[in-house]
């Protein structure tokens, strides 16, 4: 996805949709870790908004787009779950936008994850992390995210995502093909997905060493009932 990622996310409008919220949510941080930062662009913006921000990523094909877009390197590194993070000054928070979260399947992976966390952030760092409501497929058995139109190379080019639904919860499969023309496909791909609940979101982070967990709807709205296309997460690390 690496070669068509800036094409399917409206950077424009995704940011100007969630840079308030982060805002917001970062209030009184300096240091940010963007984990699972694709492309660099939520970097990017954090550091024109007077953040020192770095990204990491598991993806070496997303850190070569990263720092081929904002020609920074020093401020992009490879870290996977369960391997030590970089040996570097603690950070005030940590985000993790779109649906890296989910991508973290087995509750040793979560324990790893959420350790991961704990090692790289200060007494008392935030954790903010959006995400799909998969939960929310599951239940209303609707297994289409909406069909997205976008220009490439100047012909339109569409994005479908659907989900398939195992039928043990939470774990889910998640394809996204890229089409074009008369029934062209340029890509099909697919990937295990762990589906979360807003209940079970809020209870496992505070089980991990978090405290003042905060699962809503809104991004700039802690408050916001959890219900919609979109589930958003603010949360504390035990100080």
């Amino acid at each position: 996805m690496a070669d068509f990622y800036d094409v399917f996310v409206d950077w424009e409008g995704r940011l100007s949709r969630e840079m308030p919220g982060l805002l917001v949510a970062l209030e009184g941080c300096r240091r940010v870790l963007d984990v699972g930062c694709g492309t660099g662009r939520h970097v990017e913006a954090l550091c024109k908004a007077g953040f020192d921000a770095y990204g990491a990523d598991a993806s070496p094909a997303m850190l070569e787009q990263a720092i081929e877009h904002t020609q920074t390197p020093d401020r992009f590194f490879e870290w996977r779950v369960g391997t030590p993070p970089p040996e570097r000054e603690r950070f005030d928070a940590v985000i993790a936008m779109g649906n890296v979260w989910p991508q973290i399947l087995e509750e040793d992976e979560i324990d790893a994850a959420l350790a991961g966390l704990r090692d790289v952030l200060r007494p008392g760092g935030k954790v903010v992390m959006g995400m799909k409501a998969l939960e929310a497929h599951r239940e209303t058995n609707n297994p289409y995210l909406p069909l997205l139109r976008r220009e490439h190379e100047g012909e339109p080019i569409w994005f479908i995502r659907y989900i398939d639904f195992t039928p043990k919860p939470p774990l889910a499969e998640m394809h996204m093909v890229i089409a074009k023309g008369e029934n062209q496909c340029v890509l099909h791909k697919s990937g295990r997905v762990r589906s979360w609940s807003a209940s079970e979101l809020k209870k496992r982070f505070e089980k991990g060493g978090f405290e003042h967990v905060q699962v809503s709807a809104k991004l700039i709205d802690p408050t916001a009932p959890p219900v919609g296309a979109d589930v958003f997460l603010r949360a504390a690390m035990l100080g």
